[in-house]
């Protein structure tokens, strides 16, 4: 069965390329403009990832970070958040996220985290 990712991100071209990398790599993914949109759909898809830009129209990746590891502690997925911003990773050291990556990235590396994320092994 194919791992469900959950992309957050408010610019719509960031979104769609995101959501088609994943694809093309066998993954069901789910998009989000919001914060809010995400929580809803993070209740209701759960996904096995999950990936937050950080600067969101509606509320702070980090915190919207904390909300969706408070849906349910026990079975909450890996977190990976987004930044335009490399200043972004001392913040990360105390955020709840698992991993994080800054803009613009390599598609190999978000691919190789992603996967590190989800367990995945991959055959060469």
């Amino acid at each position: 069965m194919a791992k469900r990712i959950l992309v957050v991100e408010d610019e719509q071209d960031h979104r769609e390329l995101l959501k088609l990398i994943f694809s093309v790599h066998g993954y069901e993914v789910d998009t989000a403009a919001s914060a809010h949109e995400a929580v809803e759909i993070f209740a209701q898809r759960k996904p096995d990832l999950a990936i937050l830009d950080v600067m969101l129209p509606d509320k702070d990746g980090w915190a919207l970070c904390q909300d969706l590891k408070m849906v349910d502690p026990a079975t909450a997925p890996p977190i990976m958040m987004l930044s335009a911003s490399a200043h972004m990773e001392a913040r990360f050291d105390e955020s709840c996220a698992d991993d994080m990556l800054t803009k613009p990235f390599d598609d190999d590396e978000l691919l190789a985290k992603v996967r590190h994320l989800l367990g995945d092994i991959v055959s060469k």
